[in-house]
């Protein structure tokens, strides 16, 4: 079996950014970050930079992308904010403590399972606030709320989210 440090070194959570902008950030991970960046480059129409590492893999990496969750954009990039800045300036200073970080997430899981959830409880209190005014809530909400793009399992369980709600309040 392969040593998992492999023959190059330490895996480690790379952060990665366009040259002279503040965001997006790539949060990855890598036993070699600079030959990572060199890849990327090849294929990005902006010119990226290597921001740190710190030592680490897979775990740590969605760990870091659990805390950051909600500047998730795609895949492994996230939004720039202060508080991931601040987290940069201090791996950077190596002062960060690792287990301030939460559980790891899988991305894949955080944007299409809790994101339907979300915006479910949101159409729900939504409607629950027109129904307390006396609106009338059309039958046909649920193909109103179809229109995001999302999977189409996602927009599944919005719809019955907002039938169920139409069905508990059609007897009210």
């Amino acid at each position: 079996m392969r040593d998992r440090r492999g023959s190059y070194g330490v895996r480690c959570v790379y952060f990665i950014k366009p040259v002279g902008g503040r965001g997006p950030i790539k949060i990855g991970v890598s036993q070699t970050p600079q030959t990572r960046l060199v890849t990327m480059n090849a294929c990005s129409p902006v010119q990226l930079e290597l921001i740190t590492t710190i030592e680490g893999g897979e775990t740590l990496e969605r760990r870091f992308h659990a805390a950051f969750a909600d500047q998730h954009i795609r895949n492994e990039w996230f939004s720039w904010s202060e508080e991931l800045a601040c987290v940069i300036a201090l791996i950077k200073a190596d002062l960060f403590d690792v287990e301030c970080l939460p559980a790891p997430v899988s991305l894949i899981a955080k944007r299409v399972m809790p994101r339907a959830a979300i915006e479910a409880g949101r159409m729900v209190r939504i409607l629950n606030g027109l129904a307390k005014k006396g609106v009338k809530i059309p039958e046909d909400v649920a193909a109103a709320t179809s229109t995001y793009g999302l999977p189409p399992h996602v927009v599944a369980a919005r719809r019955k989210t907002v039938a169920d709600f139409v069905a508990l309040h059609r007897g009210a």
